[in-house]
C-alpha cells in the first residue's frame, strides 16, 4: 500500500478559530465599502451581510458535521471523495483551490494599495496598465515581497503559522474596537441615509442588493480554511467542539461587518465615502479632522490583509497537497519537508501562482471577488446535499458532531448555496462586450486542472480505489 504523507499536528481550537476569524475579515471592509454602500444603502448592506452570514452559518454546520467524521487535510476534497466519487472531489479541490490562490493575489494587490496610501511616495512609477488601472513599480514589489516572506513562513511549520495568526487577530481586534466606538459613537444619524439602494425611477434596486449578497460568501468563506487543516489539528483539540469555532468565528465577523457598515456609514456623508479611495479610512479621518484615526483604521487594515494571506496560504496548500495525496494531481504537490512537516512544492506552486494573478493590479479585485463567490457556492452546494447523502450511504459513521434539525438544515443550505450561485453567475451574463474576465479566468483554471488531471493518469491508475481511500481519508 502506498505511504501516507503526513503532517505535522500543532494547531490548538484558539489557533482553528484565529485562522477562521481572520480568514473572514480580511482588508475587504476597507477597500469596497463604498461599493456595497453604493449597492445596497447602509441598513441594506447590513442586512445582506446578515443573510449572507445566516446561510453561510448553516453551510458551516454541515461542514462541522463532515470535519467531525473526517478529521483530515483538505477538506471538500475529502468529503466529496466519499460522497461523489475521485472527478467531484478533484472538481472541488480544484476550485477551491483558485479561490484561496485568487485571495493570495487580493491581499498581495491590496497590501500594496493600503501602505502606498499611508505613504504615497510607496506608489513608485507606473510600469504598465492592465484592465484599466495602472500598476506601479513599489506597490507591486511590495506585495510580491510580502508574498515571499509568508510562503517562507509556511516553510517553516504549522505551528509558527498558527501563533503568527493568533497575534494579527488579536492586534485587529483591538485596533477596530476603537474606531468602530468611535463611528457608532460620534457620527452622524443622518449620514445614514439612504438605508437602500434605489434605481432611477425611486423603487428599491433588487438587483445591486442581489449581487452583494451573492458577494457575501467571499466576504465570509474563509471559515472553511479550518477543514483544510483537520490533518494538523492536535489532539487535545476534539473535532466534536468543531462547530463551536465555525459558528463563533462567523458570528463574530457579522457583528464586525455590520458595526463597521454602519460606524463608516455615520462618520461621513454618503457622497465623500462614495468618492473616497479608501472609504473607511477617508470616512474617519473627515469626521474626526484625526489623521491618527485614519491611520488607526489603516493599521487594522494592514492585520486583516496579513491574517487572511496567512491563513489563505495554509488552505491553498492543504487543498494541493491533499489533491496530490490522493494522485488526482502529480503526487509531489504532496512531497513533505522532512524537517519542518511541510508541503513543499503545494506552497512554491500556489505562491507563483498568486504572484501571478497579482500582475493584474487593482481593477482585478472586483474580479476576484465575483470568481470566487461563484466557485465557492458550487462547492458549498456539492457539500451540503452531499451532508444527506451520507446519512443514507454512511449511516452508522461515527458522527462527534450532528448538525440540529435533522435533514432541515443541509437541504437548507443547499437550497441557500444554489439561490447564490445563480446570482453569482446572473451577474455576469451581460456578454455584449465579450466575455467577462472572471469567465475567462475560471476557463483558463479549469483547463489547467484538466492538463494536470490527464499528467497525473498514470500515477493515479497505479493506486487502487481501497488505497486512495486510506491516503484521502485515513480509514
Amino acid at each position: 500500500m502506498s505511504p501516507r504523507d503526513r503532517l505535522s499536528r500543532d494547531l490548538g481550537l484558539v489557533s482553528l478559530f484565529a485562522l477562521s476569524f481572520g480568514t473572514i475579515i480580511g482588508v475587504g471592509w476597507i477597500t469596497v465599502m463604498g461599493e456595497w454602500l453604493e449597492l445596497a444603502g447602509s441598513l441594506g448592506a447590513a442586512l445582506a451581510f446578515t443573510i449572507g452570514a445566516g446561510i453561510i452559518g448553516l453551510i458551516a454546520l454541515c461542514y462541522a458535521e463532515l470535519a467531525s467524521m473526517y478529521p483530515v487535510s483538505g477538506g471538500e476534497v475529502a468529503y466529496a471523495y466519499r460522497m461523489y466519487g475521485p472527478r467531484i472531489a478533484f472538481l472541488c479541490g480544484w476550485l477551491l483551490a483558485l479561490n484561496y490562490i485568487a485571495l493570495l493575489a487580493f491581499e498581495a494587490i491590496s497590501i500594496g494599495w493600503v501602505l502606498s496610501a499611508m505613504a504615497p511616495a510607496l506608489k513608485g512609477p507606473v510600469i504598465y496598465t492592465v484592465l484599466g488601472s495602472d500598476v506601479t513599480l513599489w506597490s507591486l514589489t511590495i506585495g510580491l515581497g510580502v508574498m515571499a516572506v509568508l510562503a517562507l513562513f509556511q516553510f517553516l511549520s504549522v505551528k509558527s503559522v498558527g501563533r503568527l495568526q493568533e497575534a494579527l487577530t488579536v492586534c485587529l481586534l483591538t485596533a477596530s474596537l476603537v474606531f468602530i466606538t468611535a463611528g457608532v459613537g460620534f457620527g452622524d444619524l443622518s449620514n445614514l441615509s439612504p438605508y437602500v439602494a434605489r434605481s432611477d425611477s425611486g423603487a428599491i434596486d433588487w438587483r445591486a442588493f442581489a449581487l452583494l449578497l451573492s458577494t457575501t460568501f467571499f466576504w465570509f468563506a474563509g471559515f472553511d480554511v479550518v477543514p483544510q487543516a483537520m490533518g494538523e489539528k492536535s489532539d487535545d483539540a476534539p473535532a466534536g467542539k468543531l462547530h463551536i469555532v465555525l459558528i463563533g468565528s462567523i458570528s463574530l465577523a457579522l457583528l464586525f461587518y455590520v458595526a463597521i457598515i454602519i460606524a463608516t456609514a455615520m462618520a461621513a456623508p454618503r457622497e465623500e465615502i462614495l468618492s473616497a479611495d479608501l472609504p473607511v479610512a477617508s470616512a474617519f479621518e473627515a469626521a474626526f479632522g484625526s489623521v491618527w484615526l485614519r491611520n488607526l483604521v489603516m493599521s487594522a487594515g494592514l492585520m486583516g490583509i496579513l491574517t487572511t494571506w496567512n491563513a489563505a496560504f495554509l488552505a491553498s496548500t492543504r487543498l494541493l497537497f491533499a489533491l496530490g495525496r490522493a494522485y488526482f494531481l502529480p503526487h509531489s504537490f504532496a512531497r513533505v519537508d522532512s524537517r519542518f512537516g511541510t508541503p513543499t512544492q503545494a506552497i512554491l506552486f500556489a505562491a507563483m501562482i498568486g504572484g501571478l494573478l497579482t500582475l493584474l493590479g487593482r481593477e482585478a479585485i472586483g474580479v476576484i471577488v465575483n470568481v470566487s463567490a461563484m466557485s465557492m457556492a458550487l462547492v458549498f452546494l456539492l457539500v451540503t446535499f452531499g451532508v444527506a447523502r451520507l446519512r443514507r450511504t454512511a449511516a452508522d459513521h461515527p458522527r462527534p458532531f450532528k448538525t440540529p434539525f435533522g435533514l432541515m438544515t443541509p437541504y437548507a443550505a443547499g437550497i441557500g448555496s444554489a439561490l447564490v450561485l445563480v446570482v453569482a453567475a446572473w451577474s455576469l451574463s451581460d456578454f455584449s462586450e465579450g466575455a467577462p474576465t472572471e469567465w475567462i479566468i475560471f476557463g483558463a483554471w479549469l483547463l489547467l486542472g484538466l492538463g494536470f488531471w490527464r499528467v497525473s493518469a498514470s500515477e493515479r491508475h497505479s493506486v487502487s480505489e481501497s488505497e486512495r481511500a486510506f491516503l484521502v481519508l485515513d480509514e
